[in-house]
């Protein structure tokens, strides 16, 4: 039986490996998360408890819990780097919980430092939701609104660092990730922010990428609240026009923006 793979940056708790988890069961194939990458302490500890196969927390003494989390860039709030002091004054049990879930969920923790070749070879699904503080209208709201620009250096500018780690790969000749999902704030295709949209798209079709954007309503997927997100899948074609019409021959007959809640 086929095992689909994947690998989520910017994994927060794990809703999409969740949701795949789910889709996979109802399908009667397996799938397993093989490497995340997340830097917020809270969202790296729920991960671990939320998508745990066993009980295990490591017994480690409160030393050897400092020296492995001192290699990390870790957060307390997911917004800036937290002193090591705060890491140490963390309570054994913690301390030994915060380890487990690095260890477990195979965590990269810092997006900067990940290369190319840390992502596995033959990979079916990498996700990679960034950050939208920078993008959002509440950002806006409090002046935060930076957007996306490659010289921003903003949270929500860690989507480059995705591109990075995409040319390295081409650049080493290893091969691509079969297909990349994007979840994000529809406000991407604002008018601030839709040049740096287009250039991300532009850059995945130079990777050999085909790209398609939706935005879906969660009313429409049977969850009770109005909350619109752009989705975008990108599936990897290289140079092969077969693959590619096969591709948008799908996409003309799937459009996942027609989904009603009766349909699924």
């Amino acid at each position: 039986m086929k095992k689909f793979t994947m690998v989520e940056l910017f994994s927060g708790i794990g809703a999409q490996a969740k949701a795949f988890s789910r889709i996979c069961q109802s399908k009667g194939t397996s799938f397993e998360t093989v490497k995340t990458c997340e830097w917020d302490i809270h969202a790296i500890i729920a991960y671990y408890l939320i998508h745990r196969k066993d009980n295990e927390i490591y017994n480690w003494p409160k030393e050897q819990c400092c020296s492995y989390l001192k290699k990390f860039k870790l957060s307390n709030d997911g917004k800036k780097l937290v002193n090591f002091s705060t890491i140490q004054s963390l309570k054994l049990n913690i301390l030994q919980l915060l380890c487990t879930a690095i260890d477990k969920t195979h965590n990269m923790v810092d997006v900067t430092t990940v290369k190319g070749e840390d992502i596995p070879n033959n990979l079916d699904v990498l996700t990679y939701s960034f950050p939208c503080q920078d993008l959002s209208n509440v950002g806006n709201f409090h002046h935060a609104n930076v957007g996306i620009d490659r010289d921003a250096h903003s949270r929500s500018g860690l989507l480059w660092e995705v591109e990075r780690i995409l040319k390295e790969r081409k650049k080493m000749g290893l091969d691509m990730p079969k297909y990349l999902i994007l979840e994000n704030v529809t406000a991407l295709e604002a008018q601030r922010h839709l040049h740096n949209f287009e250039d991300w798209q532009n850059q995945l079709v130079s990777l050999g990428y085909k790209n398609k954007v939706f935005k879906l309503d969660a009313m429409n997927l049977g969850i009770p609240q109005h909350r619109q997100r752009l989705i975008m899948l990108s599936i990897f074609v290289g140079k092969d026009s077969n693959k590619l019409k096969i591709v948008d021959d799908y996409f003309e007959s799937h459009n996942l923006e027609d989904l009603r809640l009766e349909m699924i």
